[in-house]
């Protein structure tokens, strides 16, 4: 099994990137897609307990489905598709919930220990905060915010995610995509899926 997280800011492409994976792969593997959020249902519990129980839960699900597939030898590998996951929160829990870098980079390298007996892949889709503000789709954090405040807010959730990858340990395989293309469009899907297969490979991860 493989297992694929994208991160990054909002509006840089991830459900088409995802969606344009899922449709080479659909006919020869089978694909779970998991998406992450913020804290819903908290009940009173605290917003970095509840996120942190959240993430290890999945993490239990990834465990649990790699271990199903060992144990059915003759299957194909699956893949694993994760829209966001507990990278994320090291931005958004400091830019929202106040929580505290330290306690958030040890979840996360916690997590990441758990599935150091898997193969997953933390890819980083990053561009410039000026095209991730052109982009907007209007449900992002920043989309009521004047464009000066969300210029610096993106610059921050940027800033915020590059610490963390640099940060980060537990992890064999993690990659950085830039979508940004010439004058603030989108780079071709095509041309940003072959670099994500070529780095997979390249990495010795096969899908």
């Amino acid at each position: 099994m493989v297992t694929l997280i994208f991160e990054g800011p909002d509006n840089l492409g991830k459900s088409t990137i995802i969606n344009k994976i899922v449709s080479n792969f659909k006919d020869t593997r089978d694909i779970c897609m998991m998406h992450s959020t913020g804290p819903r249902n908290l009940n009173g519990e605290d917003p970095f307990t509840h996120q942190s129980n959240v993430f290890r839960e999945k993490v239990m699900k990834l465990l649990m489905l790699n271990s199903t597939e060992l144990q059915l030898k003759t299957c194909p590998s699956n893949i694993v598709i994760l829209d966001r996951a507990w990278y994320g929160e090291y931005v958004y829990g400091q830019i929202y919930r106040n929580a505290d870098p330290t306690e958030l980079l040890n979840m996360i390298n916690t997590c990441n220990l758990m599935l150091s007996s898997t193969k997953f892949v933390v890819i980083q889709l990053t561009a410039s905060p000026e095209f991730v503000v052109s982009h907007d789709d209007g449900l992002s954090f920043t989309s009521d915010m004047e464009k000066t405040e969300r210029l610096e807010k993106v610059s921050r959730e940027i800033e915020l995610f590059n610490e963390c990858f640099e940060n980060m340990t537990g992890s064999h395989y993690k990659m950085t995509i830039n979508v940004e293309g010439e004058k603030l469009n989108y780079r071709n899907i095509d041309e940003i899926y072959s670099e994500i297969m070529n780095k997979l490979n390249n990495m010795g991860v096969i899908l």
